[in-house]
């Protein structure tokens, strides 16, 4: 089984969390960015102004799921191709939002059935091996 390894990213003095910078392509255009991996979200949400960069638009996609907690609002699904590490051009689902109220983000679905995560806090650094593909 494949892995890549990333350090923690230091958000304050205090605090480092798993970012990953990431590679995110739709049709000719690609922004590269820092993903936060989240174990605790259901789904991938992309931010309203990263999607622009994308040249998404909102109309052409179907409706998702409508978004509730700290990050409210509606959503549109869009697939993406995103490269992580070593780990090239993997289609994954996202919920992109009507607003920037979220954070860009990998959840549970898509992001969390192709890699499996090993998080360790005290060497602040986590690692990601890639599910092999089903037969």
């Amino acid at each position: 089984m494949s892995y890549v390894k990333f350090p923690y990213q230091v958000v304050t003095d205090e605090l480092s969390m798993p970012y990953i910078w990431t590679r995110l392509r739709f049709a000719k255009l690609a922004v590269d960015a820092w993903v936060l991996a989240d174990t605790g979200a259901e789904i991938n949400l992309l931010p309203y102004s990263v999607g622009l960069r994308l040249g998404l638009n909102w109309e052409d996609f179907r409706e998702g799921p409508e978004i509730s907690g700290t990050v409210s609002g509606q959503s549109r699904m869009v697939d993406l191709k995103v490269s992580v590490g070593s780990f090239q051009n993997i289609q994954l689902s996202f919920c992109w939002l009507e607003n920037d109220s979220a954070r860009l983000l990998f959840g549970h679905q898509d992001f969390f059935e192709h890699f499996v995560a090993y998080f360790d806090s005290r060497n602040q650094e986590f690692a990601l091996f890639k599910n092999p593909e089903p037969s």
